[in-house]
């Protein structure tokens, strides 16, 4: 039983014998041996040495980017929003009376705090409303005076050379936005927006552009019961999904009023 065991057994040798006769096993010496590891040695050391420059390459470039970020910063004029409350009265503030609602565009400044000169600045003010806002507004004309549609001033525009901390510049909320207010109080027509866009440079021409939001923070009685105070803060705004808002409510505007000069924008 044993014997037919070993008989089925396949050994290792003849193995062996076969692969001796395909490759030849053969002695090195120790000087081979010696520079087939340096070679492995000094590839390592050539691999390290590219990966640790391609690393201080990119430190390098991250350092200048940082400087130039930090210089263009240094540089950068310091501006803010100086925006009076705009002002009415209670009784004023009756939409069946907003057709006699005339006052002039309510005035604001734009100053430069900091001692870096703020060159070629333009701020436009934009009063904004929805598609369905315009349509309820022509629905109210007609409703309220039997007036046909018509198409108020939205926009405003100001700009000036330079801007230090010894000026200001002085910009203007079309007065329209008091009549749009008035008339959204109960939710006659969505309520209003007022978007401005700044362009400016500094003296290195880096120019720049912004958009905020003068967001209205709520009505405020004054000192007296009758007087009614509009307050704004204003909100940065990613200015491209602005821009397109703006620029639907524009062809809106001049498709409706075909025999109208276009809606001017200027810089935005």
């Amino acid at each position: 039983m044993m014997g037919e065991y070993m008989n089925n057994y396949i050994t290792i040798e003849p193995i062996l014998e076969l692969l001796n006769y395909f490759i030849k096993f053969e002695p090195i010496s120790l000087g081979e041996l010696l520079t087939f590891l340096s070679s492995i040695i000094l590839l390592v050391i050539t691999w390290k040495s590219v990966s640790n420059a391609k690393e201080a390459n990119l430190i390098t470039k991250q350092s200048q980017q940082l400087q130039s970020e930090q210089f263009k910063l240094s540089i950068k004029p310091e501006l803010i929003f100086d925006i009076p409350p705009i002002k009415y009265t209670d009784k004023e503030n009756n939409k069946s009376k907003v057709n006699s609602l005339i006052k002039p565009d309510h005035i604001y400044y734009i100053k430069n705090l900091s001692k870096n000169t703020c060159y070629n600045i333009s701020a436009t003010t934009f009063i904004y409303l929805q598609d369905e806002g315009w349509d309820k507004y022509y629905l109210f004309l007609n409703n309220e005076f039997g007036k046909e549609k018509a198409r108020p001033n939205i926009v405003s525009y100001r700009e000036t050379h330079a801007l230090h901390t010894t000026n200001k510049l002085e910009c203007t909320i079309p007065f329209y936005f008091l009549n749009f207010n008035v008339i959204a109080y109960d939710g006659t027509i969505n309520s209003p927006r007022l978007y401005v866009f700044l362009k400016y440079e500094d003296k290195s021409n880096n120019i720049y552009e912004e958009c905020f939001e003068l967001k209205q923070i709520g009505k405020v009685f004054g000192k007296f019961n009758d007087d009614i105070e509009l307050h704004f803060s204003p909100i940065l705004r990613e200015k491209d999904e602005i821009r397109i808002k703006l620029y639907e409510q524009k062809k809106k505007l001049e498709s409706e009023f075909p025999n109208k000069q276009e809606v001017f924008y200027y810089n935005v």
